[in-house]
């Protein structure tokens, strides 16, 4: 069954002012999460890929790989599934972000389904890691989706929560739970998330684990990168609404 991916185009703020991570919770919680929710053994593995870069970060970024990089915000949703299957999870999305919960203020566009029948991961990484990479990171996607719905219920904004500017201040609180929890633990909360993603990996684990010493890198960069980590974050200017 061929890979497809989903992409939210999330806008992103005036230069210099945070960027819109929690927009990234509500679709991951409320968006996604319903589709995981309906059709989950269907469509694994699925995982979740956040990027967000500025104008100037995307700059930096040309420089320091040699590679363009283009500004924007992007969650992308992939998973395993038919293009007939694909379609109708891409009208569920869009009616979902924009209607039900109605993001169109802060998001651009769901793109419609790219299929793609290759392995996922970077093209340069060796054959054995692209093969079980998925399992990997849909594992890490599972534990991180559970620890925003998880925060959502403690911080009693479980119910009723229909306004945007409720929705907001939720998420927002949400993403700044999981900085904290970065900032009090540093590397052993990475270390956490790891080793419990390689625990839900059967019946692949041993080949990720002969695979983690050499690769340990990319796998705490991706876990990272899902976290949404951004040390910078409070110290910048939050946009205007």
């Amino acid at each position: 069954m061929p890979w497809q991916t989903f992409s939210f185009h999330i806008k992103l703020p005036p230069e210099g002012c945070e960027k819109y991570w929690w927009v990234d919770l509500v679709l991951m919680d409320k968006v996604v999460g319903k589709v995981i929710e309906e059709k989950g053994k269907e469509i694994v593995p699925w995982l979740f890929h956040r990027r967000a870069l500025s104008a100037a970060e995307a700059r930096r970024e040309t420089l320091r790989t040699g590679k363009p990089q283009e500004p924007g915000h992007i969650l992308n949703f992939q998973c395993r599934a038919t293009r007939e299957a694909a379609e109708e999870i891409h009208v569920f999305l869009e009616d979902c972000a924009f209607k039900a919960l109605g993001l169109g203020q802060l998001l651009e566009r769901v793109s419609p389904p790219i299929e793609s029948e290759g392995e996922l991961g970077n093209e340069d990484w060796p054959a054995p890691l692209q093969a079980v990479w998925p399992f990997f990171i849909h594992a890490v996607s599972e534990i991180v989706l559970q620890l925003v719905r998880q925060t959502r219920k403690e911080k009693g904004c479980d119910h009723g929560v229909t306004d945007l500017q409720q929705v907001e201040r939720c998420y927002r609180e949400i993403q700044e739970h999981l900085d904290d929890l970065w900032q009090q633990h540093g590397d052993r909360f990475v270390e956490d998330i790891r080793e419990q993603a390689l625990a839900r990996c059967e019946p692949v684990r041993r080949e990720l684990e002969g695979l983690a010493p050499q690769y340990d890198n990319i796998f705490r960069h991706q876990i990272k990168a899902l976290l949404g980590y951004h040390p910078l974050l409070r110290t910048r200017q939050r946009p205007s609404q």
